[in-house]
């Protein structure tokens, strides 16, 4: 078995019923020699992925790796409240409903959901588009930092099949007002006669997720767009704040 495995056979062991292991307990179940289980157990708390247990003989999970668990946990809760929550928006809005996350300059899908109101061109789950031509997009990117932005954005962005034309000096000042007022949108920006806005949840976990609700344009009158967005923002927020870490005591 090579270190690396046995490094990794070592965590898996470790679980809520079985919080900590002895060495001696670890080396026979690994089948290592003791003196192999010690020296593994040694690297793993070099690194932070266990620690000696306090008043106790044996091995825990460590601060390390608890905190690389954290990256994970929060990108899963966010995206099931996501699901939940665009679950209800569909069914009270006359909307198509997307979650998606950003990969390189891309936007993926992660979820649609369609609505009782029809929506042309609606995007399937898994399909990737450039990320400025979408308002989840818009919004994903707005979570990049100016000089990230200016480094990823091309000098011109030109999508015919959604009559989507701009240049890099527009995009940059589009998502940096998107960015100052929490929420993107298509509402200006399209001629296909379906508009769209969204935000993102989840900024503080390794990668965030897009909300977008899409609709067609002349079915959606100003004080129901309003009410649209606002339904999405309350959700947005009360996603992000059910996903906040507890701080724990000193």
């Amino acid at each position: 078995m090579s270190s690396l495995k046995a490094g990794l056979a070592a965590l898996s062991l470790f679980s809520d019923a079985r919080k900590r292991w002895r060495v001696s307990e670890l080396a026979a179940e690994l089948r290592l020699p003791k003196s192999s289980a010690s020296r593994l157990l040694a690297t793993l708390a070099e690194h932070g992925f266990v620690e000696r247990s306090k008043g106790a003989p044996g091995f825990e999970i460590g601060r390390d790796l608890a905190r690389l668990g954290n990256l994970y946990r929060p990108h899963n809760a966010a995206l099931q409240l996501a699901e939940d929550a665009l679950d209800g928006l569909v069914r009270q809005y006359p909307v198509t409903g997307y979650l998606a996350h950003l990969v390189g300059d891309q936007v993926q899908i992660l979820r649609t959901r369609e609505g009782a109101t029809v929506i042309r061109h609606v995007v399937p789950e898994g399909a990737r588009l450039p990320a400025p031509v979408t308002a989840i997009g818009k919004a994903l990117l707005t979570r990049l930092t100016d000089p990230e932005l200016l480094a990823r954005l091309p000098e011109r962005l030109c999508w015919p099949a959604w009559s989507y034309r701009n240049s890099k000096h527009g995009l940059f000042k589009e998502l940096q007002l998107s960015r100052a007022r929490g929420w993107a949108d298509l509402h200006r920006s399209t001629q296909r006669g379906i508009g769209a806005f969204a935000v993102t949840v989840g900024a503080d976990s390794a990668r965030p997720i897009g909300i977008a609700l899409c609709y067609m344009t002349h079915q959606v009158d100003n004080p129901l767009r309003t009410r649209m967005l606002n339904g999405l923002l309350e959700s947005a927020q009360c996603i992000d704040e059910s996903i906040q870490p507890v701080p724990r005591a000193c």
